[in-house]
């Protein structure tokens, strides 16, 4: 009986696995030792992972860096872009023909993160630009 047996009784049913955990085999114990440490191995990396990508959200996360960034008294636009002006001078996102003159004093974006599943915010970069709406339509049709 192997590792792989092991896993798919363990799977499969109560009796299988009561079977098991009584046998009195050494070749079946240490089978179910090294399922039950690869086990606690894979639960102990997602774990740090996690721990990884919530620090990671909270530090980067979009709505964590508005309120950061408009609590300066610095300006965010609907769209998302944030600004190093002060919040009552008006959306330059709206200027016509997005040039880079409109943007002179964006800071940072939001992008949407594959990895946390969420929108993060990056250093300012007009051609990689989308506005917060479709990013957010974008979240919807992923499934987000």
């Amino acid at each position: 009986m192997g590792f792989q047996y092991i896993s798919y009784c363990l799977f499969c049913g109560r009796d299988k696995l009561r079977y098991l955990l009584s046998s009195r085999s050494c070749f079946v114990l240490a089978a179910i030792g090294k399922l039950a440490s690869a086990v606690r191995q894979r639960r102990r990396a997602l774990r740090l992972e996690f721990v990884v990508l919530s620090g990671t959200l909270s530090k980067n996360g979009f709505e964590s860096r508005r309120l950061a960034w408009r609590g300066r008294g610095r300006r965010v636009c609907r769209h998302g872009v944030f600004f190093n002006t002060s919040s009552h001078s008006p959306c330059s996102c709206m200027a016509s023909g997005n040039t880079s003159d409109s943007f002179a004093n964006a800071c940072w974006m939001p992008i949407l993160s594959h990895d946390l599943k969420n929108l993060v915010v990056v250093p300012f970069e007009i051609n990689r630009f989308q506005r917060l709406g479709m990013l957010q339509s974008q979240m919807r049709r992923l499934g987000w």
